[in-house]
């Protein structure tokens, strides 16, 4: 019988209703016993897998073109009406959850069930057993256990969809359920259960569970990169001792090698009992899938020490001789449930095994019953299953002791001699004032005694041991003024004298007294402070090896501040326009000391009156950016003869405006009005079509209003009908605008849903027709639109002067020509630090052979004696890093370079290494790509990139949605596994930031303020996310960690500076192979500029910026 969709859509309608009609009797303290009836119609709820109607939003017309859909309209719009009034609000939660369904929900065949609890039944014998189930669905599981005659004492069922979980918790008020998911439960549920059974879900969705993510067993912590590897992983850890699982599961969790690491932690924590291949046709009658499957059971055994041959063949997977990839287990056709098998591909267009069983869901049953009975006969440990359930539960008694203190036991064995002992001190109160830079674990002295600060922030635990408290307090005491300095003065950005003054006298106190920090018991005293490396880093070890004060100790380590005492104009001029961004006449005045005429004198011909401004600009500055605007305003003035000089050379800089006839247009270009579009699709369809754009989303709509009709040329001439749903001129027209295609599906062969190439094929036609016929319909209108037109676009995008740098007048004095050996710098070389300098970064784009290494040497250099640039740091491949420093040393040998050596990134030294960027005046740093990478980023960068990026993704899925879930599935499920992976980032660095207890440095907090990124194409693949597909040149949407490190660096730049750029990239191929490459370097330099343009993705950025052949 086929799949009636109208029935399956009422029955789950009437189980919601009944649900949470039963849920208020519940709440109000009124539950009821279900009728035989009522438990029928909760029983009938099958989700809403097959269901994909509920996708289509309500509201919108037209998007409800099938013949089904339309069907199943009026259903869906009760549904919704329904969770409103009776969900409330949480209705959008519910909605969210079964739209999730659609996309990944399975029915489970209750007959497979059945036979697995004939199975268990046969072998645990007639006491109930504890039973958890951490996917449970409608609770399929249990109900055909109990039909199997398995008996069921207790069950803790989860289950995430909330709708699903409340028609779960109708049918079973006698069993525990909970709306959540498995990963929430925490260590509560860890050895409690005799049976942890499930059909599990699949995919490859990273799960954030902080116990098995912060497991020292590294197959644990894999375990977390897949969602059925997790849930097999963590079901076991809910198992006691000698307990069973048994898993339904796809069946790549046996297959892939990828996740050999967790079969070999199932086979080292368990035995194995089963493991049955079914066949790819289970599913089909029921979720119209095609889908490998296998059924697992494992008998929970810690501390083994030895495998079976089954069970090493349990983890292995090899290459069959039909080339497929297959676990050794079914190898030779062994406990595989099928009637035939062939070679085809799988449901991700793999080569596979296709197995089939044409005895229908009953045959399929009784064999996999056959095949698991006898290997529970032959390999369950019936005596450690009943030895562990029968012993007491000590463990879970013993909290209960604990909880009630007036119960005092009589004697207990071991306290008998411990009643001299002394009891532990009590906290005491906290009565110094907490600082920024205390968090719990600290060390504070106070009164004369040292205490670690409580988690709750207000009392101080004693210390253990016998410590020297006034060594440790005046340790302590350099610690703060160190802190309190490094703050200050990285906050304010400037120099804190008396904080100096205090830190030093802190530090010459305690080394009078106890010599260096580094010496003897000191270096361990320091260590029980959480900042006790930072203390270590005060202190450098010299030629001699005698312990000397780091720069902090003389100098600001944080602050942008010049080196030269005396300015000339030039200098002074670069420091104005890349310090304050402008040239500020008072700013030039205390540098150079020099009266404004002779100033003004000196810089003749490099600055220019703007009246408008009312101050002086470069003629760079002046003339470049959007000079059409600029030019209009100064008009305004041109009786004023201080406006002479500004006009005559905005004038000259006016670009050469570009024609109607020399534009190329496309449709879908967000800065062409949505009136242009809706002239079009009125002229194009011969209808009143109305064209909507909506920026928060970037989403358009094509549509007709309430009274127009739909005429043959919207329904025919621009339609495709495929076998579930009409494509018409409309729909077509919006994939238009938004440059895709629709994925059009078919039936298969064996009913499963495949694409349509014929049909997805003549969309990609029409679709095409009707972006060509725009282009050819703009140049047939009205003279006075398409001015307009080419005068938007003038005003938009051909406004824009590109600055000019001529950096000719540079004198560069600290440079050491003569040691390099040559005349001087290339005017290409000295034109690309003018523009570094002037602009804080930017793009070096130099062939190979241009002199790289001397235009980041000098522009680096410049920085920091400029005051633009406390800390510039250069990253190089490790085959150059060598090569930049002697560079370096040549061309300036009085700069202070720092460059690690061999042993500085090791575990043991990198923390050191880091403290010393952190407390060193240093001219430049240099480093390699790869030690780059394992700085730290700053956690709270981190997660605002982070959570940008959910954002973006969160929006396009919406946008898809919206359009009706007609884009390509593959697709939509990339954009959620990423939404689902970003979200489980964000909570892993949550929790990293919740329990962070130690002082390691991280980018943010070195003070970094300048990046130079030789080989910057190395960092090309930045994550990104689009709503294009089939589209070659984009790159990969996933990004690389080490782009993504570097995105992290760049932005905790720009928030210390608050502007763009901070970091230039060099390369003499900055963009190589695809299109997204050159919207990631604005992303990487340019978020302001972008957010200024509403650019936010880039489907954005290329819907101006790029075509789509």
């Amino acid at each position: 019988m086929g799949y009636n969709h109208r029935a399956h859509l009422a029955a789950n309608l009437e189980a919601l209703r009944l649900a949470f009609l039963v849920d208020q009797r519940s709440k109000s303290g009124n539950p009821v016993e279900l009728t035989a009836e009522e438990r029928n119609t909760l029983a009938a709820y099958s989700g809403f897998g097959a269901l994909k109607s509920v996708l289509l939003p309500v509201e919108k017309d037209t998007l409800w073109t099938t013949a089904l859909d339309n069907q199943l309209r009026p259903g869906v719009q009760q549904l919704h009406k329904l969770l409103a009034e009776a969900a409330g609000d949480r209705a959008e939660d519910f909605l969210s959850g079964i739209r999730n369904n659609v996309l990944s929900g399975f029915y489970t065949p209750p007959q497979i069930v059945e036979q697995l609890g004939k199975g268990l039944a046969s072998v645990v014998g007639s006491t109930p057993i504890q039973y958890l189930d951490p996917s449970a669905g409608t609770g399929i599981f249990p109900q055909a256990f109990a039909q199997g005659g398995l008996p069921i004492g207790s069950a803790q069922l989860i289950e995430k969809d909330p709708a699903t979980a409340l028609v779960l918790k109708a049918l079973y008020p006698q069993y525990t359920v909970e709306n959540k998911g498995f990963e929430e439960s925490g260590r509560k549920l860890n050895d409690r259960f005799d049976l942890v059974a499930s059909n599990i879900p699949f995919g490859n969705v990273a799960i954030w569970d902080e116990a098995l993510a912060n497991s020292k067993d590294k197959q644990r912590r894999g375990a977390c990169a897949r969602l059925h590897t997790y849930f097999s992983v963590k079901s076991i850890d809910c198992l006691r001792e000698g307990g069973v699982a048994a898993i339904l599961t796809t069946d790549a969790l046996l297959n892939s090698p990828a996740n050999e690491p967790v079969r070999q932690y199932l086979m080292k924590t368990c035995d194995l009992v089963s493991a049955v291949r079914l066949p790819h046709n289970l599913f089909t009658d029921f979720a119209g899938t095609s889908v490998g499957s296998d059924v697992i059971l494992l008998q929970k055994r810690s501390g083994k020490t030895a495998l079976t041959d089954q069970e090493k063949k349990f983890i292995r997977s090899s290459v069959s001789p039909a080339k497929t990839v297959v676990n050794e287990l079914f190898m030779k056709g062994e406990n595989i449930v099928a009637t035939s098998q062939k070679l085809d591909t799988d449901q991700y267009g793999k080569a596979a095994l296709i197995y089939e069983h044409q005895g229908g869901i009953d045959e399929i049953a009784r064999q996999l019953g056959r095949y698991v009975g006898d290997d529970m006969a032959r390999t369950f440990r019936q005596q450690s299953f009943e030895q562990h359930r029968m012993e007491p539960t000590i463990q879970r008694v013993q909290p209960s002791r604990a909880a009630d203190r007036s119960a005092t036991p009589l004697f207990v064995q071991g306290e008998l001699f411990a009643m001299n002992a002394p009891a532990p001190a009590l906290p005491r109160p906290l009565t110094l004032p907490l600082e920024d830079f205390h968090q719990p674990g600290s060390l504070i002295y106070q009164q004369g005694e040292v205490g670690r600060l409580a988690s709750d922030l207000k009392t101080l635990e004693t210390l253990p041991g016998q410590v020297d408290h006034s060594r440790l307090g005046a340790m302590l005491q350099i610690r703060d003024a160190y802190e309190r300095l490094y703050r200050r003065e990285t906050d304010s950005q400037q120099p804190q004298p008396d904080l100096r003054l205090a830190l030093n006298t802190a530090y010459g106190a305690f080394i009078t007294r106890y010599g260096p920090i580094n010496e003897g018991k000191n270096a361990g005293l320091a260590l029980l402070d959480p900042d006790g490396r930072s203390l270590l880093a005060l202190e450098n070890a010299d030629a001699t090896k005698q312990f000397v004060r780091a720069d902090i100790f003389n100098q600001p380590v944080s602050i942008q501040q010049a080196k030269v005492e005396q300015f000339t104009a030039q200098d002074a001029l670069t420091a104005s326009l890349s310090k304050l961004g402008r040239v500020d006449i008072e700013y030039l005045q205390e540098l150079t000391k020099l009266p404004k005429p002779q100033l003004i004198k000196d810089l003749e011909g490099q600055i220019i009156y703007n009246p408008l401004e009312q101050q002086y600009q470069t003629p760079t500055t002046l003339v470049s950016g959007n000079v059409v605007e600029k030019l209009e305003a100064m008009e305004a003035l041109a009786a004023d003869p201080l406006a002479g000089p500004a006009l005559k050379a905005l004038r000259e800089g006016q670009p050469t405006p570009i024609s109607f006839d020399e534009l190329d247009f496309n449709l879908g270009e967000r800065w062409i009005p949505t009136d242009v579009y809706e002239q079009f699709a009125k002229n194009l369809f011969g209808s009143n079509v109305t064209v909507t754009y909506l920026p928060s989303t970037d989403e358009f709509s094509v549509d007709l209003p309430s009274w127009g009709y739909k005429n043959a040329t919207i329904t025919q001439q621009y339609a495709v009908q495929g076998q579930f749903r009409m494509y018409d001129g409309l729909t077509l027209m919006e994939y238009a605008l938004y440059n895709t295609t629709p994925n059009i599906n078919k039936e298969g062969p064996d009913g499963v849903k495949m694409l349509d190439n014929e049909a997805t094929q003549l969309a990609a036609t029409k679709i095409e027709q009707i972006r060509t016929a725009f282009v050819e319909w703009l140049p047939t209108q009205n003279p006075q639109l398409k001015q307009d037109l080419a005068d938007r676009y003038n005003r938009l995008y051909n406004c824009f002067v590109k600055p000019q740098h001529d950096g000719a007048h540079q004198q560069f004095p600290d440079l050491n020509l003569k040691g390099l050996g040559i005349p001087g710098l290339y005017g290409s070389q000295k034109d690309v630090t003018w523009m570094l300098l002037q602009n804080g970064g930017g793009i070096a784009d130099h062939e190979v052979g241009t002199g790289k290494t001397l235009i980041m040497t000098v522009a680096s250099y410049e920085m920091k004696r400029l005051g633009l640039a406390s800390k510039p740091m250069i990253l190089a491949m490790k085959a150059n890093v060598n090569q930049i420093a002697e560079t370096y040393r040549t061309a300036y040998p009085n700069a202070k370079l720092l460059y690690p050596g061999q042993d500085d990134f090791t575990p043991a030294n990198r923390e050191r290494f880091l403290n010393s960027i952190k407390n060193g005046a240093w001219d430049c740093i240099i480093l390699t790509h790869d030690q780059f990478a394992r700085i730290p980023q700053a956690p709270d960068v981190q997660q605002k990139v982070m959570q940008a990026e959910l954002r973006n993704l969160e929006k396009d899925l919406k946008t898809i949605e919206k359009t009706g879930g007609t884009i390509s599935k593959s697709l939509l499920k990339g954009l959620e596994t990423r939404k689902a992976n970003l979200t489980v980032k964000l909570l892993r660095l949550q929790s990293e930031m919740d329990k962070k207890t130690d002082s390691v440095p991280h980018f943010g907090n070195m003070g970094i303020d300048h990046l130079f990124v030789d080989e910057s194409h190395q960092f090309k693949n930045l994550q990104f996310t689009t709503r294009h597909n089939r589209v070659a040149g984009l790159g990969n949407p996933e990004g690389s960690q080490r782009a993504t490190n570097l995105l992290y660096a760049v932005r905790s730049i720009q928030e210390r500076t608050g502007k763009d750029l901070g970091a230039t990239f060099l390369s003499g191929t900055t963009i190589t192979n695809s299109l997204t490459e050159m919207y990631l370097l604005f992303k990487y330099l340019r978020p302001k500029e972008m957010a200024r343009q509403h650019i936010d993705n880039f489907d954005a950025w290329a819907a101006v910026y790029a075509k789509k052949t």
